[in-house]
């Protein structure tokens, strides 16, 4: 018996509401969870980021203090045991236009991801692409603020162009727009864009997402399994370093 609500409609009526919702607000993507939520907690990060700002003045430049209180990434601090912040700089933006670029992309490439690998692996991809972005550019740069979701988002992308063949025209477009910008902005951290591209061949190749290579079948639940593990393990490695034997 399918359960029904106060207005009299079954559990999946109400669920094939909110997809057309969300399709027709929000695009004609299918529902898409993580990239909603990642949508969510970067705006509002950047909103609590402004009302900081306000005693600085320009409140369309975040002054690198309150980048910095916010999670963003700096050498020193790292090298002194803020471990956390090679996670948190994926959340934290610089401008409106930084953040509308980024948020831009997130919204027409996630779902793609999402949708082809499922909301879990999604989130791990985003996360582990972030961090192999934000930890090259801990390797390579000096002492510089860095801040921003596009180490997440190269891994993304390319990790859509990589398990998506019939996307690679479009995608190749988004990218070549958020180069474009890199090489406007001399401010972008080119390091961490690297990081998080190559994060995101080396992903879809751990998780077994390139149909080219996939040469053994390995089970959806399996990857899924294997894509959190290792986002745990990782960020239990780096938050936790300092109480770890």
């Amino acid at each position: 018996m399918a359960f029904r609500s106060n207005d009299g409609l079954t559990w999946h009526q109400r669920k094939a509401n909110l997809k057309r919702w969300y399709r027709v607000y929000l695009g004609s993507h299918d529902f898409a969870i993580i990239t909603t939520l990642l949508l969510a907690v970067n705006i509002g990060v950047y909103l609590l980021e402004t009302f900081s700002q306000i005693q600085y003045g320009n409140i369309f430049s975040i002054n690198p203090l309150v980048l910095i209180n916010y999670g963003a990434s700096y050498v020193p601090l790292i090298n002194a045991g803020d471990y956390w912040r090679l996670w948190t700089p994926m959340f934290v933006h610089v401008s409106p236009i930084h953040l509308a670029l980024n948020m831009v992309t997130l919204y027409l490439v996630g779902p793609v991801v999402e949708q082809k690998i499922g909301s879990i692996r999604m989130g791990c991809v985003y996360l582990l692409s972030g961090l192999a972005g934000n930890f090259t550019s801990f390797l390579f740069s000096q002492n510089t603020v860095s801040a921003g979701a596009s180490t997440s988002l190269f891994g993304l992308i390319v990790y859509a162009a990589l398990i998506t063949p019939s996307a690679r025209q479009r995608l190749a477009s988004i990218l070549v727009v958020n180069l474009a910008f890199n090489l406007i902005d001399p401010s972008v951290n080119i390091y961490g864009h690297l990081g998080g591209l190559i994060g995101g061949i080396l992903l879809a190749a751990l998780f077994f997402d390139i149909d080219e290579i996939d040469f053994v079948r390995v089970p959806s639940w399996l990857r899924t399994t294997f894509a959190v593990g290792l986002t745990l393990v990782l960020f239990t490695w780096t938050i936790f370093n300092d109480y770890l034997p």
